[in-house]
Parts: structure tokens; sequence; C-alpha cells
């Protein structure tokens, strides 16, 4: 979704490769993406998700926290990102507030993070082409 918000940069953005997860990303930003995009070679055949980690929702709760549980991470940290690893811990507001999210929540295992976004178009991997696939034939529930 886009916002009208200020910049915030790369180190606040996310980009995921496959329907997992959505999120927020401000016009500002996206036009960034966009114009460094074009001038990279390093997109060409990958089509990826942006939005800000802090936003980040999975398209699908409960096969993300499969996937989570299967990687190792607690609830929390699934939740809230790195600063959450002990299940035991107390969730504050004012703490969520204070501290940026640290690291990835609601990860699916295809998240590029980083400091520019040419480091993070590398990062990408290319689309595998599949001639099976048929926008027409795909049903919300496909994705949900």
């Amino acid at each position: 979704m886009l916002s009208p918000g200020e910049k915030r940069g790369p180190k606040e953005i996310e980009f995921n490769q496959g329907v997992s997860k959505s999120g927020i990303i401000s016009r500002m930003d996206l036009s960034d993406i966009l114009v460094s995009a074009a001038y990279s070679n390093d997109v060409s055949k990958k089509t990826f998700e942006v939005y800000y980690k802090d936003t980040a929702q999975p398209v699908d709760m409960f096969k993300s926290l499969k996937t989570c549980k299967e990687m190792g991470k607690s609830v929390k940290e699934c939740f809230f990102g790195e600063d959450y690893k002990n299940d035991n811990e107390t969730i504050s507001i004012d703490k969520m507030l204070k501290n940026p999210v640290k690291g990835v929540i609601f990860p699916s295992g295809n998240e590029v993070l980083g400091n520019n976004y040419n480091d993070m178009f590398k990062l990408l991997k290319k689309d595998i082409k599949n001639d099976d696939y048929d926008i027409n034939i795909l049903k919300s529930i496909d994705i949900i």
C-alpha cells in the first residue's frame, strides 16, 4: 500500500520475493526504488514486493507462523523482530516505540535487507519461468 509519508530510506525497507507478505511504503521511497531499478543491471527478470519492514504483514498468518517456527524463531520474534527472542519476556508499547524493528518480522526466508538499493537488487533471485502459470485461474483461496 502506498502512503503519502516521508522518505525513510533503504535501511527501513524490505524486499521480499513471493506472495507471502505485504506492507506499506511511501510514494517517495517507492519512486527512489523505481529510479534506482531503472539504472541498475541487477533487476532484470526479478519480481519482488517492497514495503517498510516494520509494516510487514503475512498474507497467510498460519503459513507464516509455521515457517517462522521451522526457522527456529519464537512467536514473539516472528511478530516483533530480533529484540523479542524470549517468549517469556513482557512486551510493552514503550519498548516497541523506542526500538526500531531489528531483523525481519513474519519471516518467509525470501527477504532482502540492505543499506542501499543496488546491493539489495543483487541479492534478489531471478524469476523462474513457469509456462503453466495462468493469471486467469488464480483464485482468492490460492493466495490466502
